[in-house]
């Protein structure tokens, strides 16, 4: 469920995530931090969450398509099972 939190603007222009935050999310030190600001406010997210958010927007616009990963590894894998196997020795 949504939540807000209160933060405070330091001298230095940084912001101090309350640990809750930190920890839901699993941010630690040197972490990166994406912002987006508009008319309405500053919006602060991770770099995971706008990765997925993207992914699934290309998804949307792209019903049926596969990821290209997943198309190299099945190909990889038809190939791999396609070239004959080298028979073993028998040991004597």
């Amino acid at each position: 469920m949504p939540r807000t939190y209160s933060a405070r603007l330091e001298r230095n222009g940084r912001i101090l995530l309350p640990a809750e935050i930190r920890k839901r999310f699993g941010l630690k030190a040197g972490d990166e931090l994406l912002m987006h600001a508009d008319d309405r406010g500053v919006y602060v997210t991770t770099s995971h969450a706008t990765l997925r958010a993207v992914q699934e927007q290309v998804r949307a616009w792209m019903p049926g398509v596969t990821s290209l990963a997943d198309e190299v590894l099945v190909a990889r894998k038809k190939k791999l099972w396609a070239e004959p196997k080298p028979k073993r020795r028998r040991a004597k």
